[in-house]
């Protein structure tokens, strides 16, 4: 199972990198424009400033000609590089959220301990957590914005991320059920345990609004190994 599941890890990973809107409609740049060192400058730049106005206007009161303000460059420039809002929006999502989540599997010492690998996740997906919900508050900001919830782009996104986290996660857990680190159990029900524990502790974590987010406090390194040790004693 564990090989099985690592290829679908592999596939998931290299999917999420070679899922460049360049390929998709409404996405990239124009046929014929191809992105030299200047143009992906200036395109990483509309990026940023158009993930700066989605935050704080939301998606459907955002037009084109704010994220082109902001930018600091003509309407008609922006639009040679995004054909729509709804295309530069689809590539703000896979290069600032979901391409660099995917890099988790890339980064992970695979020859290491079963347990270790999983601390190393864990730990990654934590910064990653904090540095994009409470440094740019995507949470309360975008992801959870009413026009959103049914947004066919979003949803993607977290599928694809869910995805790729359940397989990564599965493949771990089943690697150290096999050479007997972890006890023997049913590894997608343990798989389902730990990131449901884990996605709630990451909300705590953030200070999520609402009274069943209850905030962790700054002792942050306590934190984590507390959460990290009622996990592994209930895997071994």
């Amino acid at each position: 199972m564990a090989d099985r599941n690592r290829g679908d890890v592999a596939d998931t990973a290299a999917d999420a990198a070679a899922g460049r809107l360049s390929d998709r409609p409404g996405g990239g740049v124009f046929p014929g424009t191809a992105p030299n060192g200047e143009r992906a400058q200036k395109k990483g730049a509309i990026l940023d400033a158009a993930f700066d106005i989605f935050l704080e206007k939301g998606f459907d009161s955002t037009k084109m000609s704010d994220i082109a303000g902001r930018a600091g460059i003509a309407k008609a420039t922006l639009y040679e590089y995004f054909e729509s809002k709804e295309g530069l929006f689809d590539e703000l999502l896979d290069s600032k959220i979901i391409l660099p989540y995917c890099s988790f599997g890339e980064r992970i010492d695979r020859a290491a301990p079963c347990e270790a690998q999983l601390r190393q996740f864990m730990q990654m997906e934590m910064d990653f957590m904090r540095g994009i919900m409470m440094e740019k508050k995507v949470m309360p900001n975008i992801l959870l914005q009413i026009e959103l919830m049914g947004n066919p782009t979003v949803v993607s996104a977290a599928r694809r991320i869910m995805g790729f986290k359940f397989r990564l996660l599965l493949d771990i857990i089943s690697s150290g059920m096999d050479s007997g680190e972890f006890r023997q159990a049913n590894p997608v029900a343990a798989t389902a345990c730990l990131i449901g524990a884990f996605n709630f502790y990451n909300a705590c974590l953030c200070g999520a609004e609402g009274d069943c987010y209850p905030i962790l406090g700054d002792d942050l390194p306590k934190s984590r190994e507390d959460f990290f040790m009622f996990v592994f004693n209930g895997l071994e």
